[in-house]
This record gives structure tokens, C-alpha cells and sequence, in this order.
């Protein structure tokens, strides 16, 4: 099974391919999406969907400047378990791991959907 997968630089890749990703690589250990520039939070949204890569714990998106904060709370709300690499230069110059606690309340997007 595949487990290790780095598409960093995929100019033409989008939130379709990720979801097609996230639906059927089930042994998925290590993702790298870095410098995809067409990458959107319906990408992390397909992440973190029920049964999408399970085994996911590290996810690097460093320059998806597509993906918000919305997304990224997405994400680490649904699975806490998967590292990030992020970063936008306005605030971290060099990047960050984002290792901080899931938030205690789902997304925006998930309690729109639970209504």
C-alpha cells in the first residue's frame, strides 16, 4: 500500500485530486502538497472527511496559499493526530510544525452541516 506520496510543485493539481487521494489511499502515512497553488481547504475538508486516510499523520501544505485557517481547523479538528507543516511568509517567515491541542469546538463549516 502506498505510504509515503509528495505531489509538492503540482502547478495543475486540485481539491478533486485530493479527494480522489483521500477516498482510496487507505495506508497513507506521510502526504506533501507543498507549492500547490490551486490547493483550496475542500482539500483539507476531503482529509479529514470519516474513513479518509486513516493512517494520515503528517500533511505538509507549505505554500497552499489557498488553504485557510478555516481549513487547517478543519483538518486538525477532525483527525488531531496528523502533524502540519505550514506556512504563510506574512506570519512565519521560516515555518512552523503546528503541533497544538484539536480545537474543543468543530469548524464553522461542520456545525453548519450538523444544523
Amino acid at each position: 500500500a502506498l505510504s509515503h506520496l509528495c505531489l509538492a510543485g503540482a502547478a495543475k493539481l486540485t481539491h478533486r485530486a485530493v479527494q480522489g487521494l483521500a477516498a482510496s489511499a487507505h495506508g497513507l502515512v506521510d502526504l506533501c502538497l507543498a507549492s500547490i497553488p490551486l490547493l483550496s481547504d475542500e482539500a483539507l475538508h476531503a482529509l479529514a472527511a470519516d474513513g479518509a486516510c486513516p493512517r494520515l499523520r503528517w500533511l505538509c501544505i507549505a505554500g497552499a496559499y489557498n488553504v485557510s485557517e478555516a481549513g487547517v481547523h478543519a483538518l486538525r479538528f477532525a483527525k488531531p493526530r496528523v502533524r502540519m507543516y505550514y506556512h504563510h511568509y506574512a506570519d512565519f517567515p521560516h515555518g512552523r510544525v503546528q503541533s497544538i491541542p484539536p480545537p474543543a469546538a468543530p469548524p464553522p463549516r461542520a456545525r453548519e452541516a450538523a444544523s
